[in-house]
Order: structure tokens, then C-alpha cells, then sequence
């Protein structure tokens, strides 16, 4: 019996086809990109100054609540230290 190695993710097997309608790509394609934000208030999502992280697409409709830039994020994490 011969192993194969891993696939790493992202990558398909050589010799292996996977269709649109295999219920595993369709998981990946409909699967949520995520973001790290800073939590500016206290709210169900966190702390003041915690980093999360969060559905891309809620980022925007938060406003207020969260902030998803690097350099937010990078002083949230700094106060941590």
C-alpha cells in the first residue's frame, strides 16, 4: 500500500478532479472570509482594544463598533504587550 503525500491547502491532487457540484468545493467557495478588526466599544463582539476576528462582510455594516485596519489592528496588539 503507497501513501501519498498531503496536499496542502488550496491545492488539488494531481490526478484528482473536482467539480462544482462535490459538496467539498462547494463548502469552500461558500465558506466566509474573515478579517482581524479592533473592537473600538465594549459589545457582544468583544472588549475595547480586543483584536477579533470577523466576518469581512460585517465589517463594514458594524461602522463604529469595529475597525479593520492594519493599523488599528497593529495598535490593538501593541497594548497587549
Amino acid at each position: 500500500m503507497s501513501k501519498k503525500p498531503p496536499v496542502a491547502a488550496g491545492e488539488v491532487a494531481r490526478g484528482v478532479s473536482a467539480s462544482p457540484s462535490d459538496p467539498v468545493v462547494e463548502i469552500i467557495q461558500t465558506a466566509p472570509v474573515t478579517v482581524r478588526a479592533r473592537v473600538l466599544v465594549d459589545c457582544d463582539y468583544g472588549r475595547c482594544n480586543d483584536v477579533i476576528e470577523i466576518d469581512a462582510d460585517l465589517v463594514e455594516a458594524l461602522g463604529t463598533v469595529v475597525d479593520a485596519a492594519p493599523e488599528a489592528v497593529a495598535y490593538a496588539d501593541s497594548l497587549k504587550g
